[in-house]
């Protein structure tokens, strides 16, 4: 084996054995394969518009939560995981971020901290503890519809990076290839663009690491992506 190939192996094992759920910022281990199922009945595309970096930016969705398999490890924002306690974890709102979430189909509401990334299932847009689920009231139905509005941002957010991983027409297709990426842990998602749709892999809050990642990801089999930067 020669020296290049033992330098890819090193990074990559380097990156992939610190914890967490998915493999993002902060270098996370495998999530259990039963937390990234993506089912297949899927019809809507998400819509993302880059100006979730701003107080009162909304999201309308399906909420699940999340307990056992991940309490006592460390989050993406380096906290280790309670269940027990009332948090939360999304996709790309900025870890610290305070949003209000209405449960649309209870009539409650109750005031959350972004600490994690997920859910990485398509058309869910926040992973609530056990806890808050089990104050809600949604423990046992497992997932609920809401509505999430940004309520407080913490301070110095930095730009950040996303991997656009591959375009298609069909979004059965592009959900699909979605499925594959983040059965190996990837956080990937899809966004509808003009013509079709794209699945992008991230946040990344530095260019190396979207860099990296997108490295990374080939070794798994998948094309590599093309990285673009938003700033807030």
């Amino acid at each position: 084996m020669d020296l290049k190939a033992i330098t890819c192996i090193m990074i990559t094992c380097s990156l992939l054995s610190s914890c967490g759920r998915y493999l993002i910022d902060t270098p996370v281990e495998k999530a259990p394969e039963k937390a990234v199922t993506v089912p297949d009945t899927i019809k809507k595309p998400e819509k993302r518009d880059y100006s979730f970096t701003k107080i009162g930016y909304t999201e309308t969705g399906i909420a699940s939560w999340y307990g056992a398999d991940f309490h006592g490890k460390p989050t993406a924002s380096g906290e280790t995981f309670d269940m027990n306690e009332v948090c939360a974890a999304h996709k790309y709102l900025p870890l610290g971020t305070e949003v209000l979430v209405e449960f649309l189909e209870l009539d409650k509401s109750m005031n959350v901290v972004i600490r994690d990334r997920g859910p990485y299932v398509h058309g869910r847009i926040i992973d609530l503890s056990k806890e808050a689920a089990k104050r809600i009231g949604y423990l046992n139905k497992g997932i609920t519809k809401v509505k999430i509005t940004v309520l407080k941002l913490p301070e110095n957010i930095p730009d950040f990076y996303i991997v656009s991983l591959k375009d298609f027409t069909s979004l059965d297709d592009a959900v699909d290839y979605q499925k594959k990426v983040v059965k190996q842990h990837f956080p990937a998602f899809i966004e509808e663009k003009k013509g079709g749709y794209s699945v992008v892999m991230g946040p990344y809050t530095s260019l190396d690491r979207a860099n990296q990642y997108n490295n990374i990801i080939s070794d798994y089999g998948f094309e590599k992506g093309s990285v673009k930067k938003f700033t807030k």
